[in-house]
């Protein structure tokens, strides 16, 4: 049996979505997203509310859902914020989660 490495694109468009444009009510967090084995994340925040909303991102390193806080993203009122990890950056999961209730997507995009 013979295998094949793997090949990666330049640009992998992983899609998670983890709030999806979901009224976000009770702050509750978003789905964890596997991010291990990419060097390069964006994470994309955007929302409807009138107000600034702070985006907390928050990161699982071992797998094992002991979450640690890895940044405060603020987002101006119904607007769009990107955050970039740090090149490297290598936890195994992330989670987003709101404190305003409101519609936000949470778009990551893995290279």
């Amino acid at each position: 049996m013979t295998f094949r490495p793997v090949v990666r694109f330049a640009i992998l468009f992983v899609a998670a979505i983890p709030f999806g444009g979901a009224r976000c009510v009770g702050y509750p967090p978003s789905d964890p997203f596997l991010a291990a084995e990419f060097d390069r994340k964006t994470l994309h925040l955007r929302h409807d509310s009138g107000e600034e909303v702070t985006f907390t991102i928050e990161v699982d390193f071992p797998g094992d859902r002991s979450w640690a806080v890895h940044s405060r993203v603020p987002v101006p009122p119904g607007g769009y914020e990107p955050f970039v990890f740090p090149e490297g950056y290598a936890a195994e999961r992330v989670r987003v989660t709101a404190d305003t209730d409101c519609r936000s997507t949470a778009h990551f995009i893995y290279r």
